[in-house]
């Protein structure tokens, strides 16, 4: 699905879905969502969120706003998209390598990318211990608004 004739597209359909998503956050319009029908909502995000992925390679729709819609404080948040991340990077990783698109010439950028990450991932947690709740959720939201805007503005670029 990434690499199809349509993945620009859904390309630029996550990132205004992101977009819209982080808007919503940014004005702090709380989505909800009862306990009672978690169960039963769940599978369907979960599935939605890996045909996504497998289209985009990015975990976020819906299941960024599913888990805030369910109540999660910041540090339940962050553990549970973390999990998440860390399943969904493992099984498309699993995917990619079974279709034999792994090649020795990603080798590099792809350790420069995850030392990048691992180094952001430890600033972000050194600073989601010293911001209140608010100020954090505002910059989760603006960290989004600027990955959808990106998503959907590169293809045109």
């Amino acid at each position: 699905l990434m690499t199809g004739a349509y993945a620009e597209w859904a390309q630029v359909g996550l990132g205004l879905a992101l977009a819209i998503y982080a808007a919503i956050g940014l004005f702090n319009l709380r989505m909800s969502l009862p306990r009672a029908s978690e169960s039963w909502i769940a599978p369907f995000v979960g599935i939605a969120t890996g045909f996504i992925a497998a289209g985009t390679g990015v975990f976020v729709i819906p299941s960024g706003p599913y888990l805030q819609a369910i109540g999660l404080k910041k540090d339940e948040m962050v553990q549970a998209l973390g999990i998440t991340f860390t399943v969904s990077t493992v099984v498309l990783g699993g995917i990619v390598a079974h279709a034999g698109m792994l090649r020795a010439d990603l080798l590099v950028p792809t350790i420069v990318a995850l030392v990048a990450s691992l180094i952001g991932m430890w600033i972000g947690q050194k600073l989601r211990f010293k911001l209140p709740e608010e100020t954090f959720r505002k910059w989760f939201f603006v960290g989004l608004l600027l990955l959808g805007a990106h998503l959907a503005l590169h293809p045109f670029l």
